[in-house]
């Protein structure tokens, strides 16, 4: 996914497929792969992204997130449309007080474009790099003492970002981790880093302030 934005720009986000369990069970008899999977393969080559949302969910949930986003431009400035690639799955406490979190890994800057009220959605690449979760590497180092190397700036191949070896990179560091988890997903949100910024910022010139 990372590689087709990369290189095409842009893709038409459809509905989650509609497949037949019997054609399903064919297909992977025949083939040793699963219906789903090759059907998400040709989309991806036709510019199409599924989604695991309906024709009517996926509809309203794009145009919030768009109207949100130039929102937040507007205001702001600051693009906060993000395409989050690889989630980090933990849990903040043990026994049975545990709640389970996410966090994505990186980030990639987006924009959702339609020609009309009838046209679907496409999700376009902004021309701006692709950013590792700074927020979550800080926590991670200040409250379980993980230190991820070698993933910041993250790791590069001709497409862009090097997603395989980035998302190899962060299982190592967590590997011994009880509880914590590396998952290939891909998820569209609006992300603000302006409140880690800011403390980061004063973080830096604590001596000079004072």
């Amino acid at each position: 996914l990372e590689d087709h934005l990369s290189e095409a720009g842009e893709v038409r986000l459809i509905e989650k497929p509609n497949t037949d369990a019997r054609a399903a069970d064919l297909h992977a008899e025949r083939t040793g792969e699963s219906l789903s999977q090759a059907e998400l393969s040709a989309d991806l080559t036709n510019h199409k992204l599924r989604t695991s949302e309906s024709v009517e969910n996926l509809l309203r949930k794009l145009t919030k997130l768009e109207r949100e986003a130039k929102v937040a431009l507007d205001e702001s400035g600051s693009n906060t449309l993000f395409l989050a690639l690889g989630l980090l799955e933990w849990r903040e406490h043990s026994g049975a007080a545990a709640k389970q979190r996410f966090a994505p890994l990186l980030l990639m800057p987006v924009a959702l474009n339609r020609r009309s009220m009838r046209s679907g959605f496409k999700l376009k690449r902004r021309d701006e790099e692709t950013q590792v979760n700074v927020t979550l590497l800080e926590k991670l180092k200040r409250e379980f003492s993980i230190t991820v190397p070698n993933i910041d700036p993250p790791p590069m191949d001709d497409a862009g970002v090097d997603v395989s070896l980035f998302l190899h990179r962060f299982r190592q560091a967590v590997l011994d981790v009880p509880g914590f988890e590396v998952r290939e997903e891909a998820f569209l949100g609006l992300f603000s880093f302006t409140k880690f910024l800011l403390w980061q910022d004063l973080s830096r010139q604590l001596d000079d302030l004072k």
